[in-house]
């Protein structure tokens, strides 16, 4: 698994917003800062996202939902 840190898209109380993401060595991905703006879904959050990724040389990965629980 490539634990470098990474770029993604998320939602919140807030909406949705881009997350930059770290691997904590206790053993999970963690956030690292989120960005100031919020969008109404994935998709209209994802452009502020690569922008993001691309400013700072960073990975970014697509939004993709967990598997439902049940």
């Amino acid at each position: 698994m490539d634990k470098q840190p990474f770029i993604t898209v998320t939602q919140g109380m807030r909406g949705w917003f881009a997350v930059k993401l770290w691997w904590n060595p206790d053993g999970f991905w963690e956030p690292w800062s989120t960005s100031e703006d919020t969008f109404i879904d994935a998709k209209a959050a994802e452009p502020d996202g690569i922008a993001w990724a691309e400013a700072e040389g960073l990975e970014f990965r697509p939004y993709t939902p967990a598997p439902p629980l049940f």
